[in-house]
C-alpha cells in the first residue's frame, strides 16, 4: 500500500474510532439509558460542565492537542483514553486492510470488529452489552458471509459458540449473561465455524489467565464477576488475525 492509502486508512479508522468508542460511553451511563435518540442525536458535551464542544476540538486525535487535554469552558482535563482509542482504531484499519485487502468485505469486516470492541468498552464500564451492539453485529455479519457464501459454516460457527456458552451459563449460573451469550453467538457466524474454535479457545485463555491474576491480586477469590465481552473481543482478534496460521499449525499436528 502506497503512504497515500495508509494515511487514507488510519483517517477513517480515527473517525470511527471516535464514533465507536463515544458511542460505548454514552451506552454506559445510565443518563442514557432508553434514550436511543439522545445518544445518536446529542452534540459532544464537557462531562463536567455541560458545555457543548467546539467540532475543532472533536477532530480525532488533533482536537484533543488542540484542546490541550481540557474543557476549554471549566477547565475539567478530557480522558485521554479518547485520543489512544482513535490511535488504536486506525492503526487496526491498516492492519485491517494489509491483512484482506479494500474491498467492502474489509469495511464490514473492520465495522464488525469496531462494534464488538465498543461492546467491550460498555461491558466493563457497566457490565453490560446494550442489544444495540448485538443487532449492530447480526447487521454487519450478515454481507461478508454473503459474499463468501459459507453459510452453512456460518451457522455451524454460529450454533458452537452459542451452545457452549448456553451450557456454561446453565452448568455455572451467574458466571455470564445473555448478552455474553448472543455476542459470541454472532461471532461465531461471522468468523464461521473452523475460526470459531480459535475464538473460542483465544477468549477463554485470555479470560482464565486475566481472570485467576485479577482475583489473586484483589484478594477476592475465583468467584468474582469480570466482564467477558472483551475476552470475546480478544478471541476475535485472535481469530481473524491469526486464525489461517493457528488452523494450519493445527492441521500440521493433527
Amino acid at each position: 500500500m502506497s503512504i497515500l492509502t495508509v494515511f487514507i486508512l488510519f483517517v477513517f479508522g480515527c473517525v470511527f474510532g471516535s464514533f465507536f468508542f463515544t458511542l460505548a460511553i454514552r451506552l454506559s451511563d445510565p443518563a442514557y439509558h432508553g434514550k436511543y435518540r439522545t445518544i445518536f442525536t446529542r452534540k459532544s458535551h464537557c462531562v463536567s460542565c455541560g458545555a457543548p464542544i467546539s467540532p475543532f476540538h472533536i477532530i480525532p486525535i488533533a482536537g484533543y492537542f488542540i484542546a490541550k487535554g481540557k474543557c476549554p469552558s471549566c477547565g475539567a482535563r478530557f480522558s485521554p483514553a479518547y485520543p489512544a482509542a482513535e490511535i488504536l482504531s486506525g492503526a487496526l484499519m491498516i492492519f485491517t486492510a494489509y491483512t484482506t485487502g479494500i474491498s467492502p468485505v474489509t469495511l464490514c469486516d473492520y465495522l464488525f470488529i469496531m462494534t464488538v470492541l465498543s461492546a467491550a468498552v460498555t461491558d466493563i464500564k457497566s457490565m453490560t452489552i446494550p442489544h444495540t451492539h448485538i443487532i449492530l453485529a447480526v447487521i454487519l455479519s450478515i454481507y461478508p458471509v454473503a459474499d463468501s457464501g459459507e453459510w452453512l459454516s456460518a451457522l455451524g460457527g454460529m450454533l458452537l459458540l452459542g451452545v457452549i456458552f448456553f451450557l456454561i451459563i446453565i452448568v455455572f449460573p451467574g458466571g455470564f449473561g445473555g448478552g455474553d451469550l448472543k455476542l459470541a453467538a454472532v461471532i461465531g457466524f461471522f468468523l464461521r465455524f473452523d475460526h470459531s474454535i480459535v475464538a473460542l479457545e483465544g477468549a477463554l485463555v485470555i479470560g482464565s489467565v486475566i481472570g485467576v491474576t485479577y482475583a489473586l491480586i484483589s484478594r477476592k477469590g475465583l468467584r468474582i464477576k469480570i466482564p467477558f465481552a472483551p475476552f470475546l473481543a480478544a478471541g476475535l482478534l485472535v481469530a481473524y488475525f491469526f486464525g489461517d496460521k493457528i488452523l494450519m499449525h493445527y492441521y500440521g499436528l493433527f
